[in-house]
């Protein structure tokens, strides 16, 4: 109803509740070239919400629904979420992150759309694991097992999603150690390299001090003997300075 701005009390009521096949019948000249999707929801969770929602107009127990879990009678004749959607839509929303789903939805076929939301109930929402014992838990992973197996659901609670979240935090830990650890390796590889590098440069220092200290010795006697007049003092100066020189072209 978001995608076309409608109110879902406002929409012809043979249009509602239908499944795949009414709705292949009713959209019969859409049907092939119409982008399909649908929304598929937790069976555990979704029975614990059908649950509240029919106790409203109805006296059973939460034994009673579980042992043979129904729809009302203006909805689809299967519980089955399969049944339901069917093998012809293009994509399937999950309610558990059904905004995300939404969006990406939008982009994908280039609608621009908000999903309302609009909250039915009131106080702190009792988990669905809460509800079942481990008996009805066994017994919906056997009724809604292709639902399950299809859209890969699991039982869970808020200890063990505590548990898979921990987990998933101590895997992204580890992995962001490995990838310090290489940091690391790559580091010391590089200080070993400039190290080596130092020494180098080092050695060359000191042989080109020493040369220059030998030149610069020439040098001083070469002044000396041209300040005498020496003709051999300058032929030692400009010899020098030749080889000056040379070691700063180097």
């Amino acid at each position: 109803m978001a995608l076309i701005g409608k109110d879902w009390w406002d929409v012809d009521p043979d249009t509602k509740h239908i499944d795949w096949v009414k709705a292949k019948e009713v959209y019969a000249r859409y049907w092939d070239d119409y982008f399909k999707f649908s929304v598929a929801r937790n069976p555990w969770d979704w029975l614990a919400s059908l649950y509240n929602s029919h106790r409203r107009g109805g006296d059973k127990s939460w034994s009673e629904f579980i042992a043979s879990p129904n729809l009302r009678d203006h909805e689809q004749e299967s519980i089955i979420q399969s049944d339901i959607i069917g093998n012809e839509v293009d994509m399937v929303l999950r309610f558990e992150h059904l905004q995300d789903d939404f969006s990406y939805l939008c982009k994908k076929i280039g609608v621009e759309a908000r999903l309302p939301h609009v909250e039915i109930g009131q106080g702190e929402r009792t988990h669905y694991s809460e509800y079942y014992t481990d008996e009805q838990r066994f017994l919906i992973e056997r009724m809604f097992g292709r639902d399950i197996d299809r859209f890969n659901y699991s039982f869970s609670s808020p200890a063990i999603e505590a548990s898979q979240q921990n987990k998933q935090i101590i895997s992204s830990l580890k992995g962001d150690v490995v990838e310090l650890n290489l940091q690391l390796k790559k580091a010391e590889d590089e200080l070993v390299r400039l190290k080596k590098l130092l020494q180098a440069v080092r050695g060359d220092l000191k042989v080109f001090y020493r040369s220059m200290n030998w030149k610069l010795y020439q040098l001083v006697q070469g002044f000396c003997g041209f300040f005498r007049a020496d003709t051999d003092g300058r032929k030692k100066v400009k010899a020098a300075l030749r080889a000056l020189n040379d070691e700063f072209k180097k």
